[in-house]
This record gives structure tokens, C-alpha cells and sequence, in this order.
């Protein structure tokens, strides 16, 4: 992400009806339906990683262990 990409991201989550997570830590002030698609969309990324090439990318979680990269 850069500087256009954070700009966007403040202003979507100043005006969003729904939490918008960054960290994995921002996991824990959800709860209900959010909660339920973060746990899916988490699963999701678990069965994607299963076809990387790469070996040693194969592993679950990684939507708990990564946070955006920013330049």
C-alpha cells in the first residue's frame, strides 16, 4: 500500500457501516456477522495458500500472522 492506498483506506473507514480490519489484533473489537465473514474469508485464504508452488508458503493462518505492507 501507499500513501493513495492509506488515504483511501482513512476515508473508507471513516465512513463505512461496517468495521474495516487492518491487523489481526482488530479482530477482537468484532463480533457477529462481521466476525463470521472474517472467519470465512480467513478459511478462504487457507485453501488459496494449498495451491502455491512454493512449499513452504503452504500454511494456514496466515490471514491472523500478516499485516498490510506499506511503502
Amino acid at each position: 500500500m501507499n500513501d493513495t492506498g492509506k488515504s483511501l483506506l482513512k476515508y473508507a473507514r471513516d465512513r463505512a457501516d461496517v468495521p474495516i480490519i487492518t491487523k489481526p489484533a482488530s479482530v477482537n473489537k468484532i463480533s457477529g456477522r462481521a466476525a463470521e465473514i472474517l472467519k470465512k474469508e480467513s478459511a478462504a485464504t487457507d485453501f488459496y495458500v494449498l495451491g502455491y508452488q512454493n512449499e513452504n508458503e503452504r500454511h494456514g493462518g496466515q490471514e491472523w500472522r500478516k499485516t498490510p505492507v506499506v511503502y
